[in-house]
């Protein structure tokens, strides 16, 4: 197995920029003495090692000699720490983040959604956290449990999330969409599940120009279907039926019951079944409908995914700031992981990745030839990946061309 003078754990940490941590805003680092690499250092250790408090943190950083970090990264105290989570904004994760989201762009590649419907698509959902009440005392949920909510746009071109916010368990996703949808790019396809039903919103994206996918509540009161059709499938292969409606029922204004809609009824052969998705675009062909709400199982994926390889159920701090820090390191140590796999000639999963550079994280082994060729190092089969998947040129060479 090819050495490496510097761990793997710095290597990955090499993947970030120095030039990126210098471009944050000032605001967001208000120490003299530490930084957010260094902030992000220690979260990252704890989510790539499987760390479960401050003190291991500690411990961990301290012994890694200095010199096998990134440069100019400190170790840090569990009580230094704690502070830095509490009071360093959590904006500044983000902002590094986005920083690396977009420095890694073009390597991430597309999977074309965008380029095919002229438009960015993204999912849009939460997830619940249970968290203990008596220790995070904001988080209410039940008069005896606590819970947070992390509501989330992904992009489904890259199944990276571009949005998210926190939230105590009690709140409705119907109530957070708005502050979601006010940080997408205008003109987005949006795709929601039922428990965004609601008219006024409906009405809201409709005039700001954002394409929406939902799926119609049963109970919705609108105008009879057969009144308004519009076109209608029925072959072997494909069935389905296209109507216009619009909303009425007590308490609807005039304003939203003026507005057509789209409805399509569409048959799954696979589970025969049949579906009623709601838009409020009038051109998009029907297939296309129902091939952009099963896109919005992307983003339960990611869910599960975050859940099941990062440190996201339990939490270092008790403050939403503390909380949020964390948050943000999930998803820039998410990406970065995502770097590697995409970038590797072996075809990684996200969660045997994970797996494995949890378990060599502090050894001093050439990640990037392992992750290339590991039917040299490994005890497993030539996997490479299929055809048409583009690796990232220039990237994944003898070193790697951002250490400093």
């Amino acid at each position: 197995m090819k050495e490496s003078k510097v761990s793997v754990f710095s290597q990955i940490l090499r993947l970030i920029p120095t030039n990126l941590i210098a471009k944050g805003d000032p605001k967001h680092c208000n120490s003299r003495k530490f930084n957010r690499l260094d902030q992000f250092s220690a979260l990252a250790l704890c989510q790539l090692g499987d760390l479960k408090s401050l003190r291991e943190i500690e411990d961990g950083m301290f012994l890694m000699n200095r010199k096998l970090l990134h440069s100019n990264v400190k170790p840090i105290k569990h009580t230094t720490l704690s502070y830095i989570n509490k009071n360093f904004p959590w904006q500044a994760m983000q902002e590094l983040y986005f920083a690396l989201f977009k420095h890694y762009s073009k390597m991430l590649g597309s999977r074309g959604l965008s380029k095919k419907f002229g438009k960015p698509v993204y999912s849009i959902d939460s997830t619940t956290i249970s968290v203990g009440l008596k220790l995070i005392p904001w988080a209410k949920y039940r008069s005896t449990k606590g819970a947070i909510k992390l509501h989330t746009a992904l992009n489904n071109d890259v199944l990276l999330p571009e949005v998210i916010t926190l939230t105590n368990g009690k709140v409705a996703d119907v109530k957070e969409v708005e502050a979601i949808v006010a940080q997408l790019p205008d003109f987005s396809i949006i795709v929601m599940d039922r428990g965004y039903n609601d008219y006024e919103l409906f009405e809201k994206l409709s005039v700001k120009g954002i394409v929406f996918v939902t799926r119609l509540k049963d109970n919705a009161v609108t105008t009879p279907y057969m009144q308004e059709e519009v076109k209608r499938v029925d072959t072997p292969d494909l069935k389905y039926g296209e109507y216009l409606i619009r909303f009425t029922g007590t308490g609807v204004s005039e304003e939203i019951s003026s507005r057509k809609y789209r409805c399509i009824q569409w048959y799954d052969p696979e589970h025969e079944r049949w579906f009623e998705f709601l838009t409020n675009d009038m051109d998009i062909e029907a297939p296309d409908i129902a091939a952009l709400y099963r896109e919005r199982w992307k983003i339960e994926l990611f869910f599960k995914k975050l859940k099941q390889n990062l440190k996201i159920k339990t939490f270092l701090g008790t403050s939403e700031n503390a909380v949020m820090n964390q948050v943000w390191s999930a998803a820039i140590v998410t990406l970065l992981l995502e770097v590697l796999r995409v970038g590797s000639e072996y075809d990684w999963s996200f969660s045997r990745l994970a797996t494995y550079v949890r378990m060599a994280l502090f050894d001093y082994f050439d990640l990037i030839d392992c992750l290339n060729r590991p039917e040299k190092h490994l005890n497993v089969k030539q996997k490479k990946k299929p055809p048409g998947q583009q690796l990232l040129p220039g990237l994944f060479g003898s070193q790697l061309p951002l250490a400093v």
